[in-house]
């Protein structure tokens, strides 16, 4: 093949990626994913001495940090350590409405582990398994909802919930309440059903099944979809062996597709492993990899990528006008023109464009964002829309359109600002 054909080859590649960004990004992630296991595979005997070794390791690494950050070695301690065991959203924007679905799944789960299980006759338990004891219709379609609410023990009650805690609460305040119980329950029924289609084909028993992990699994395929370009902590135990008595770990902050990435080979390897007897487990492996292809399909189905991609290009902007050292301004021109395209109506959107454009001089593009963002801002924050309105008449010194000049001049009089409130209305000649 000739250097041209291939310079071809190259340049057709790079155009489609820069038409679709998003993909680029996930196969780099697929792509770091794989390295990283094949790093574990290679590593594999060092992990009992890098284990024994973790808090000399880390405390040097925190040291470290310390002395070229220029913080007190307290201060790094704080923002690198933490006693949450699962991996979670680093510096999620907060919501001023609480995840209610979540919490209260994680209470109906505790419910039932401490104050309904142990009063439960074994052959009720059992057929509150799934599969149950007795295969009848009714038993069946009880067991296939009750069992994600039942857990084999305290360690797997806990482990389930910090995971839905740290999975569900992100999600929740992204795709609301309806959907995040909808896709839990769907996905975790989903995923009952592939582990004893799997277990079925491997052992030909239908073997007893419960917990919430193939539902959290399936929130887990949800949140890759969702939340791919995001950073989560994931925590490594900086004890090492006696992590199970002092359960401190260190955030190590990795994208959330490679989080979500790693547990899907590990269930993935696990369970070829266990069907075919290298390992003995009653992890159900088949229900974790069944809930998580459940969830993301599903998450592709009701659009939640396109949410995912919409949020990215958010983002993004706020990074580069930020001033963040990888992102030009106009990459973040590009992706807040590219958000625009498909929602109008986002006056953080508009109000991020209208300042970038008037930066350095005032334009006449940038003053009519600022006329739509404020406009669009008063019907749901009147102190964000005054805000705004202060922002622009200190730029451009010129009045918005005569209705909305007026309106703001109202609401800034109403604030207690007539000053403001009459230097305003001065312009439109009123």
């Amino acid at each position: 093949m000739s250097m041209l054909k291939v310079g071809e080859i190259y340049d057709r590649v790079e155009s489609y990626f820069d038409r679709h960004s998003e993909q680029l990004f996930i196969l780099k992630a697929v792509v770091l994913v794989m390295v990283l296991k094949l790093l574990e595979d290679i590593l594999y005997l060092w992990w009992f001495t890098i284990l024994l070794l973790a808090p000399l390791f880390v405390f040097l690494l925190l040291r470290i940090m310390s002395v070229h950050q220029g913080k007190n070695m307290l201060q790094v301690i704080r923002e690198n350590l933490t006693l949450i065991p699962a991996p979670y959203l680093d510096r999620d924007e907060k919501s001023p409405v609480l995840p209610c679905v979540t919490y209260l799944l994680i209470l109906a789960n505790v419910l039932v582990f401490y104050t309904v299980m142990p009063f439960l006759e074994e052959d009720t338990l059992w057929n509150l398994f799934f599969v149950p004891q007795d295969l009848y219709f009714i038993n069946t379609l009880v067991a296939q909802v009750a069992n994600i609410f039942l857990h084999a023990d305290g360690w797997h009650l806990w482990g389930n919930m910090a995971f839905l805690w740290a999975m569900g609460t992100v999600l929740e305040k992204r795709i609301g309440p309806g959907w995040l119980f909808g896709l839990y329950m769907a996905t975790g029924c989903a995923s009952n059903l592939l582990f004893l289609f799997a277990d079925f084909l491997v052992t030909g028993f239908l073997s007893p099944s419960l917990g919430a992990s193939g539902a959290i699994s399936g929130l887990m395929g949800v949140y890759a979809v969702r939340c791919y370009f995001k950073t989560m902590v994931f925590p490594f135990p900086i004890f090492g062996l006696f992590s199970f008595f002092l359960p401190l770990h260190l955030k190590v902050r990795m994208n959330a597709l490679v989080v979500v990435g790693l547990f899907f080979w590990a269930d993935l390897s696990s369970g070829i492993d266990q069907a075919l007897g290298v390992i003995s487990s009653n992890v159900g492996y088949a229900a974790h990899l069944g809930g998580m292809i459940v969830g993301a399909l599903l998450a592709y189905g009701i659009n939640l990528s396109d949410q995912a991609l919409q949020e990215k290009r958010l983002f993004t902007a706020r990074q580069a006008f930020g001033g963040q050292e990888w992102l030009g301004d106009d990459v973040g021109e590009k992706a807040i023109r590219e958000y625009l395209q498909q929602d109008e109506a986002n006056p953080e959107a508009l109000i991020l464009l209208a300042r970038k454009l008037s930066q350095y001089s005032t334009s006449e593009e940038g003053r009519e964002l600022y006329q739509k963002a404020i406009d669009l801002q008063i019907k749901t924050n009147i102190t964000e829309a005054l805000s705004y309105y202060r922002e622009y008449f200190n730029k451009y010194l010129r009045p918005l359109r005569q209705d909305l000049q007026v309106r703001m001049a109202v609401i800034a009089e109403k604030e207690g600002d007539d000053d403001f409130a009459a230097r305003t209305l001065v312009p439109c000649n009123i």
